[in-house]
């Protein structure tokens, strides 16, 4: 995958957190839950988030990345709480979690 290649990350981000994510829901999770019921769980989006992850492990190379994808519909990344990255590691996990849960 080329390193700015992340098209599912991109939209993703740009659709849910972007600037009408508070109609997907008051928080994170609830955010997420709502792309869920809209959108399927995207294997491509997990696989693009764990790519991202590997190519830029620390916040220092992630935020200025993440910006180059989605600045400025999404905004400031680096106010993801704790931060980028751990917001895109737990984003993948949960991702994971509901997606199994989700197979019969």
């Amino acid at each position: 995958m080329p390193a700015n290649n992340y098209n599912n990350l991109r939209m993703y981000f740009l659709v849910f957190f972007g600037m009408d994510s508070d109609e997907y829901g008051n928080n994170y999770q609830e955010i997420v839950d709502s792309s869920i019921i809209i959108d399927g769980i995207s294997n491509k989006l997990i696989e693009e988030i764990d790519e991202f992850i590997k190519r830029h492990p620390d916040n220092e190379s992630a935020i200025p990345a993440f910006q180059a994808l989605n600045y400025p519909e999404v905004g400031d990344v680096s106010a993801f709480p704790p931060s980028l990255i751990e917001f895109l590691r737990w984003l993948s996990v949960y991702l994971k979690r509901k997606r199994t849960s989700a197979t019969p």
